[in-house]
Formats: structure tokens, C-alpha cells, sequence
């Protein structure tokens, strides 16, 4: 039963911090991406003392400013 309550505790603060977070303004990602760019990530992230949202925002800002080309396409 302990693991039952556990449980719901866990839910619960779950549910709290999406929402906190969606009150600072912030949204959910989740992607599939192959494993080797998973891996590369974190090898970038653990080089940098990025975390990976972080590294996203950098990403996104460079891209932004015209630091980076990002090639279009499909997957």
C-alpha cells in the first residue's frame, strides 16, 4: 500500500512542477532522435556545463542571429 501512496505522491509533484513551469512561460519537448546525436549531446553538454535545454537555447539563439545555417528537410 506504501507503494501506492508513494506513487500518487510522486504524480502529484510531477503534475506541480509541468505546471509551474508552464506558468514561467516554458512548453514541454520531447523528440526522438537517433542515439549517436543523443550521445553527442551529452558529450557537448558535459564539455560545455550545458544542461541539454540549455544547449537547445544556444542552438536556437545562434540560428537566430546567423551564427549557424540549419539545413531544412525531412527525416
Amino acid at each position: 500500500m506504501k507503494a501506492v501512496v508513494r506513487a500518487s505522491q510522486l504524480a502529484k509533484a510531477q503534475s506541480s512542477f509541468r505546471d509551474r513551469m508552464r506558468q514561467n512561460g516554458y512548453q514541454r519537448l520531447q523528440e526522438w532522435i537517433p542515439e549517436d546525436v543523443f550521445r553527442q549531446l551529452g558529450a557537448l553538454c558535459k564539455e560545455s556545463g550545458l544542461s541539454r535545454r540549455e544547449a537547445i537555447e544556444s542552438l536556437v539563439a545562434a540560428a537566430k542571429e546567423g551564427k549557424i545555417n540549419l539545413r531544412g528537410g525531412k527525416t
